[in-house]
């Protein structure tokens, strides 16, 4: 199983949304059915990966949006209770997150995280897809920018290279083993050591 599903705008801002709620949805019944822990590991695995990814665009790009341009006077009150209930969800995955295998309490944690997942979803498509079809979003223009938006952040997560808007870039594995050289190299040179009177003491 691929680690993301296929990246597409076609149907603007609001089905490529919904696509990623069907597909945590799926992932969440596949976890229900898994037979073993290695399995139920590697679902949970990717489901966190889809959610963190579909929350972060939402966040940096829908709910703006949605606050911004919906003709819905409720819309800011929608985004701001979307927001909290993210925020719960983040708490969820860092707690499986620290996890080191699938034991009853990490079944029991994202059993929770599903069930909030789902209702946060249905929610979404039942109150704020109508609002933000209300306004004047272009929601085809924005589902381009998501689709853009949601391919770097796939790279970012598959590489363990940040994003410049999302923070700072991590290092690659040959920069360190660069700055290690390089340090060798320094003390080998005499540079770095302390002066032999200084040693003497």
């Amino acid at each position: 199983m691929a680690l993301f599903g296929l990246v597409t705008s076609s149907t603007g801002i609001l089905g490529m949304l919904s696509e990623d709620h069907r597909r945590v949805e799926s992932l969440f019944e596949e976890f229900k059915n898994a037979e073993n822990a290695a399995s139920r590991l590697r679902i949970a695995r990717q489901a966190i990966a889809e959610l963190k990814i579909h929350a972060q665009i939402e966040e940096e790009l829908f709910y703006p949006a949605v606050r911004a341009r919906s003709s819905d006077e409720k819309a800011a009150d929608m985004v701001g209770e979307a927001v909290e209930e993210h925020h719960v969800v983040k708490l969820l995955i860092s707690e499986l997150e620290g996890k080191s295998g699938v034991d009853d309490v990490f079944k029991h944690k994202f059993t929770v995280l599903s069930e909030l997942v789902v209702h946060h979803a249905q929610e979404e498509e039942k109150e704020m897809f109508p609002a933000a079809e209300s306004g004047d979003l272009n929601l085809e223009r924005l589902g381009e920018r998501a689709a853009e938006r949601k391919r770097e952040l796939q790279k970012a997560m598959t590489t363990g290279i940040r994003t410049p808007r999302t923070g700072r870039r991590r290092r690659t594995r040959t920069a360190a083993r660069g700055a290690r050289g390089n340090r060798v190299r320094a003390q080998g040179s005499g540079r770095g050591r302390k002066p032999a009177a200084a040693r003497k003491k």
